[in-house]
């Protein structure tokens, strides 16, 4: 069974610096250790219409959709 670990606010300001200074998702996964997809998928699920929110909006965005969902551990 595959884990992964989720991303922390201080990988979001580098894919926010990362996409300022017109690096590719590309070199921004490599500079973070993370696969492309996973840079992708942060950057789809946390752009507005027009571009990536700045990285602190992009971390609450996440805690709200994981607060919604609840823990999935029965006590």
């Amino acid at each position: 069974m595959a884990y992964y670990n989720q991303l922390k606010e201080f990988e979001r300001v580098c894919i926010y610096e990362g996409l300022k200074s017109g690096l590719s998702h590309k070199k921004i996964g490599q500079k973070l250790g993370r696969h492309k997809s996973t840079i992708l998928r942060e950057i789809k699920g946390n752009s507005d219409y027009i571009v990536y929110l700045y990285p602190r909006d992009a971390q609450k965005h996440t805690n709200d959709r994981k607060a919604r969902h609840g823990s999935k551990i029965k006590s």
